[in-house]
């Protein structure tokens, strides 16, 4: 593999929230960093309620300020309906770190690796095709740029690509899926929020899923609905002439119940929920949803990303002169935090009655194969 003699002490495949949270503690730890990530292009709004957990966390790495600096609003609660009855309302003030910030993730994302670069990393635009790991302990990686091919070099590799297959099989490592949810989510910037008391999350049990709906900081509603990729199938999901009959079972009225516009577009993403393993081997680790990939419905996604990339780089930093074995303390940790999240994401799917197989299976913990 061809390489340039450009060499970090840290190489990260991954620009996101878990990938920028690496590179801010290893740097702040004396360590060079390159980030690889492709370059984006227009992307849609992707808004996300970031929780009180998360935003302790950007305390912690001193890139809090980037939430209102980006136009974030802080959201002054949580309404749900889980259970058929009547709606629940939970507001901020007694939510012991509060009910977290609005954001759009498009917005929050590019910030976060703005402030990486500032503080010193160097960002490669383009894809890692390829990595190996030689003999004199460096991991070489490939990486296709629009100028064309380049190698960088690295004591160590930190995969933060998320939930994509991307490179694993050259680490060794295998995916185990848990539950394999999709999203469909769609932004009208033309309605009012169902949510637009004070940027509210609304959160509602369907019988095939489980939706909600939150307002764009700059305007608009974006409502997202998680369901099986099995029940996803039998839908046409970019046609909103299908959503009424989809979810005539939501006690909530939403956006897109009014009257339905052909026109607007449903995207579809993984939501799937599941783990790396292992997660972590020789000279390397996987951070954010490459290590684990948690329920939409815990809404602590972002946090786990910060908290695992901060967490491997301390555990790497605190021995790496010394050239010592760190990572069975952090797969230690990834099972732990793993265990944590399969109890508390049962927990959440008891909280519903609905008499339905996709609710069944969850609160039993034991899926079909498809996920039903």
């Amino acid at each position: 593999m061809e390489h340039n003699s450009t060499r970090f002490d840290v190489a990260i495949i991954g620009g996101g929230p878990a990938g920028v949270a690496a590179a801010l503690t290893a740097i702040a730890a004396g360590m060079t960093v390159a980030i690889i990530s492709p370059q984006r292009s227009h992307r849609s709004p992707n808004v996300e309620l970031l929780s009180g957990r998360t935003c302790s966390l950007l305390h912690e790495l001193g890139v809090f300020s980037l939430l209102p600096d980006q136009g974030a609003v802080e959201c002054s609660g949580i309404w749900s309906s889980w259970d058929g009855g009547s709606p629940v309302e939970r507001l901020a003030p007694f939510m012991p770190r509060g009910a977290g910030w609005v954001v759009d993730r498009t917005v929050f994302d590019d910030a976060m690796l703005a402030v990486a670069k500032a503080r010193g990393a160097q960002r490669f635009a383009g894809l890692a095709n390829a990595v190996e790991f030689h003999d004199d302990g460096d991991w070489r990686v490939a990486v296709q740029t629009e100028a064309g091919r380049l190698g960088l070099r690295s004591r160590l590799l930190v995969l933060a690509t998320g939930r994509g297959a991307r490179l694993r099989q050259s680490l060794g490592a295998i995916h185990r899926c848990e539950d394999d949810l999709v999203a469909f989510q769609l932004w009208d910037e033309t309605l009012a929020s169902v949510a637009a008391r004070d940027h509210m999350l609304t959160l509602a049990a369907a019988e095939r899923g489980w939706w909600y709906a939150l307002p764009h900081p700059a305007g608009g509603t974006f409502t997202g609905y998680c369901t099986s990729s099995v029940h996803a199938r039998e839908v046409h999901a970019s046609d909103l002439r299908q959503w009424p009959a989809w979810h005539a079972d939501t006690p909530v009225p939403t956006s897109a119940s009014a009257a339905p516009v052909v026109s607007r577009r449903w995207r579809g993403r993984s939501a799937s929920v599941g783990w790396l393993q292992p997660g972590a081997g020789h000279q390397w680790a996987a951070v954010g949803d490459a290590a684990c990939a948690v329920d939409p419905l815990s809404g602590q996604g972002v946090a786990f990303a910060l908290e695992s990339g901060m967490q491997a780089m301390r555990l790497y930093a605190a021995v790496r002169l010394l050239s010592a074995n760190w990572q069975p303390e952090y797969l230690r940790w990834l099972q732990e935090v793993r265990d944590e999240h399969f109890q508390q994401r049962r927990q959440h799917y008891l909280a519903s009655a609905i008499p339905a197989p996709f609710w069944q299976q969850r609160r039993a913990g034991s899926l079909a194969p498809d996920g039903g």
